[in-house]
């Protein structure tokens, strides 16, 4: 993950380093955020955890950030559900977080909705990993 100092760096000299999707872990708001592409999106709020990222021009999904994240997985560790000694399931810590909100107040189209996250994680790549919970960066999943 890039410092404070690279990005002082990159402002500097004007350099933009090519898009590279990778995860990033905001510590300040215990953000889990991921982008996959590189493109102007608008945010989709489905609920006080899950935000989805969806590009402008076609509304498709390029990203999602799960707000809380320590906060969830601790929670998720105290099921003993999807974890390791080390690491949390990417897929089913985004469904934990779809899934803490009043049963009352369902996410508008959320059949959709699971539908269009599952095949984002497939087509990234990421429907086998898992978040290390040391370094907050992606793995493959045990």
């Amino acid at each position: 993950m890039a410092t404070l100092s690279d990005v002082i760096r990159l402002i500097e000299t004007g350099e933009t380093p090519e898009f590279s999707p990778a995860p990033f872990f905001d510590e300040i708001t215990d953000s889990f955020i991921y982008y996959a592409k590189d493109t102007r999106t608008v945010a989709n709020r489905l609920n006080s955890r899950f935000t989805l990222f969806l590009d402008v021009a076609d509304r498709s999904l390029v990203g999602f950030e799960i707000k809380s994240f320590k906060r969830l997985v601790k929670r998720i560790r105290q099921f003993d559900l999807f974890v390791t000694k080390t690491t949390v399931r990417l897929d089913q810590s985004i469904m934990m977080a779809l899934g803490v909100e009043d049963i009352d107040s369902p996410i508008d189209d959320e059949d959709e909705t699971i539908e269009s996250i599952t095949m984002f994680l497939r087509d990234s790549r990421l429907s086998n990993s898992a978040i290390d919970m040391e370094s907050m960066e992606l793995c493959e999943a045990d």
